[in-house]
């Protein structure tokens, strides 16, 4: 029995296994949200930047006003689902011009993405 296997069959079984997240589009097209894994270093690296930028601390209480820091924290959110979506997606433009900066299902499709493509626990080998 040989061990022999070439790198499509790698790329199949990964695919299937940690298939990535299609969007349809009201026109009929689709856009592909590859997983982190699946995308080049430097990607990656936009991408976790992306999603730290969602993640990340308020701003300080003490500067401007609560309306101003509300925007802000609007556009900084709306700003990193955008910046995602250029690092993961095969179409990153028509998806961002169907959502038209709709921030709730933005962050909708980004959690939804995070949910489906993240990679399963690593099993301890057995002993």
């Amino acid at each position: 029995m040989s061990n022999t296997f070439t790198l499509d069959s790698v790329r199949e079984e990964i695919e299937n296994e940690f298939a990535p997240v299609v969007v349809d589009l009201s026109d009929g097209s689709q856009v592909t949200l590859r997983g982190l894994l699946r995308i080049n270093k430097k990607s990656r690296e936009r991408a976790m930047e992306a999603l730290k930028a969602l993640n990340g601390p308020g701003e300080s209480a003490s500067e401007g006003s609560a309306t101003e820091q509300s925007f802000d924290s609007i556009t900084r959110i709306s700003d990193a689902v955008e910046n995602l979506i250029r690092e993961v997606a095969d179409r990153p433009e028509p998806l961002i011009e169907a959502l038209d900066g709709d921030v709730h299902v933005g962050l909708r499709l980004v959690n939804r993405w995070i949910d489906q493509t993240q990679p399963g626990e690593a099993s301890a080998s057995p002993s």
